[in-house]
């Protein structure tokens, strides 16, 4: 029996692209659409998918708001998140929900269905701009720590790259409790940093 798959974007041209990629394969179906949060929470309901491919970034209600109420009505459903944004930032808050994988919307022709597959066979998924080959999401939370923190020039300590997190010397007491500080951290605690604007 084919794998029932739930799509949720609010844009008809991205559902129409994936809808064709998923077609490539017999082994799986979309038994449902819906164009953003809300609706695909309530039509994972109606249907409880094997799997959920949900963009982050739909109106009403977003895509990991509405994994975590899918998750919770339907445990043994499978989510993965699509995005146009960087998944850095947001990678604790899906490993905690519970999603099991991220595609960069700009890479769904090549990383979808390795994504699916891995998903399915349950692993985790996530592909890094820059990284050589994709990871599951504890390695690439491990990796993103050791690139992100690094000296900040506007003031006396260290910052992490993606948010406005910082800890100075002074509050630190030494490289190796800035390492420790660093470990316990995750953006989704703190504003999304503004390249721009720096800190």
């Amino acid at each position: 029996m084919p794998k029932k798959i739930l799509l949720a974007d609010n844009h008809e041209g991205i559902r129409k692209l994936i809808r064709g990629i998923l077609s490539q394969r017999l082994d799986w179906h979309v038994c449902a659409e819906a164009s953003d949060g809300f609706e695909a929470v309530e039509r994972a309901k109606a249907s409880c998918p094997d799997l959920a491919i949900l963009a982050i970034g739909m109106p009403r209600l977003g895509g990991l708001d509405a994994a975590k109420r899918i998750l919770n009505d339907c445990p043994q459903s499978i989510v993965i998140a699509d995005s146009l944004q960087d998944p850095i930032p947001l990678l604790a808050e899906i490993k905690k929900i519970g999603v099991r994988g991220f595609v960069s919307k700009t890479r769904i022709g090549t990383d979808l269905i390795p994504a699916i597959e891995a998903a399915l066979s349950g692993k985790t998924w996530v592909c890094l701009e820059g990284e050589d080959r994709p990871m599951n999401l504890e390695e690439a939370l491990q990796t993103t720590r050791r690139m992100v923190w690094a000296p900040d020039p506007t003031f006396e300590g260290f910052s992490c790259s993606n948010c406005r997190w910082r800890i100075s010397n002074e509050e630190a007491g030494g490289l190796k409790n800035i390492q420790q500080s660093f470990q316990a951290h995750t953006c989704m605690d703190y504003p999304q940093r503004k390249k721009a604007a720096g800190i």
